[in-house]
């Protein structure tokens, strides 16, 4: 833990934001070219297996979790503001399957998303990009 703190406070001091992903060099994203080969190199150490025909990568990852946030009904804008995405046509034409109905899993990740107000001005939606 101690190690951790350090490197957080490093990294902060090197000018990372507190809210940036941790152990990202500053003002660098991480890519797919990044994220897959750790995925998979994750997976071996996890008695896991992606489903059969879908196979796991960086993008995939982001992808299914857009898709999951937007069934349930998140807003397209906070799904974009949280994949750090500067158009919301962007997330939704390479990230957001609007095909996938919501389940379970997607409620307790992503229903915190969702607006308890009810005097929201326009229709409430129940998911999917349309």
């Amino acid at each position: 833990m101690r190690l951790l703190r350090s490197f957080h406070r490093t990294y902060l001091h090197d000018g990372g934001s507190p809210n940036a992903p941790l152990f990202v060099p500053v003002g660098r994203t991480l890519g797919p070219r990044i994220t897959s080969p750790w995925l998979h190199l994750l997976l071996t150490w996890l008695p896991l297996a992606s489903p059969i025909g879908t196979p796991w990568t960086g993008k995939s990852i982001r992808s299914r979790a857009a898709t999951a946030a937007n069934a349930v009904g998140v807003p397209l804008s906070v799904v974009a503001a949280y994949m750090e995405h500067k158009s919301t046509l962007t997330t939704a034409r390479h990230y957001v399957d609007a095909r996938i109905l919501p389940t379970a899993a997607a409620w307790v990740f992503f229903g915190r998303y969702i607006s308890d107000r009810t005097d929201y001005p326009g229709p409430f939606r129940t998911g999917g990009y349309a």
